[in-house]
């Protein structure tokens, strides 16, 4: 596969309706070529062994700007993005949103995060485009977050950010959505997991993203949670999010031809997931598109950004006092 033989088919923006659209990448490994101590030089940092080396700078410029373009181009600038595998640091957060404000000629962009604990410092975080407002962010940890649970222990192996925006400011739209983006524990084999692929780490994390979300459709309250949750749609953390009635998944209104977003020895798979609570889900005031990106995954080495798709949701006011409902649009897959 060539990627000039691959049309887009992700929904664009309609520019005179009151829309806007939230992402998750996994980036992959963006580190920058720089040993600050923090855990993160080794076999993924960029000019390593040689900390600040041109060979590592030029390396790490060149995955800025690939993940820039993919982002405006094919990604439509989408107004907010949780990225995951991160370095934790904010300067490389700046460096990326300064690479996508390079080549978005309509606005320009800023990165957050959390410190996510991670022994390799990657973490995850937010990308905003300045049309959209930062109200809060904050780490998942601490007693606020353990009474949102349901058995009292925050279990995210990496700390997750929790930022609320304000989307379509200062219009009769204007809308208030709480945001959270996951990278749950990875399947490889760890000391720390009682089952060899980690599946009950998971299950925990699944569990605590399920109850954060239910907090806030029961306080009327929109939320949307995604991110790399590193299991199958048919797994048991994900059963365990599909299972609460007060949140909805948004794969199962698709294809299943659609459903990938990662390719494991050639066998492509869902491991990015995207979660919407109910209340925005199912009112008819706001209409959900949802798609894959699929501009990652299937391409060799050479051409990828990163080793994983992106997700996009675009969420379309009607009027109707801003409620929403899921809508599926076939012809993105024809």
């Amino acid at each position: 596969i060539d990627r000039a033989d691959v049309q887009d088919y992700e929904p664009l923006l309609v520019g005179d309706l009151p829309d806007f659209d939230v992402c998750f990448f996994n980036v992959e490994n963006l580190f920058d070529p720089i040993d600050d101590g923090h855990g993160d030089w080794g076999d993924w940092a960029p000019g390593f062994p040689i900390s600040g080396s041109q060979d590592g700078l030029l390396e790490y410029q060149s995955k800025l700007d690939r993940l820039a373009g993919f982002i405006v181009s094919t990604m439509r600038s989408c107004m907010l993005i949780g990225v995951e595998e991160v370095e934790g640091k904010q300067a490389v957060y700046d460096e990326l949103a300064s690479a996508i404000s390079s080549q978005d000629e309509n606005t320009n962009w800023s990165g957050v995060y959390v410190e996510s604990g991670d022994p390799r410092d990657i973490s995850q975080g937010f990308l905003i485009r300045e049309d959209v407002r930062l109200e809060s962010l904050s780490a998942v940890s601490g007693a606020d977050y353990e009474q949102r649970l349901e058995d009292g222990v925050v279990d995210f192996v990496r700390t997750i950010p929790h930022g609320q925006f304000r989307f379509l400011g200062g219009t009769d739209h204007e809308t208030y959505v709480h945001v959270y983006a996951a990278h749950f524990k990875s399947k490889l084999s760890s000391s720390s997991c009682p089952v060899p692929d980690c599946t009950d780490v998971r299950k925990k994390e699944a569990a605590d993203l399920r109850d954060l979300l239910a907090y806030h459709h029961q306080q009327g309250e929109y939320a949307i949670a995604g991110g790399d949750f590193n299991d199958f749609i048919d797994s048991s953390p994900i059963e365990i999010l599909e299972g609460s009635t007060a949140v909805q998944g948004l794969f199962q209104d698709i294809p299943e031809s659609a459903w990938w977003t990662y390719v494991f020895n050639g066998e492509s798979e869902v491991l990015d997931h995207i979660y919407v609570t109910s209340n925005l889900a199912n009112n008819p005031g706001w209409e959900i598109q949802f798609s894959p990106v699929h501009g990652q995954a299937d391409f060799p080495s050479t051409e990828q950004a990163s080793d994983h798709d992106a997700l996009r949701a675009i969420f379309r006011s009607l009027g109707i006092n801003n409620h929403g409902y899921l809508q599926y649009l076939p012809s993105l897959f024809k």
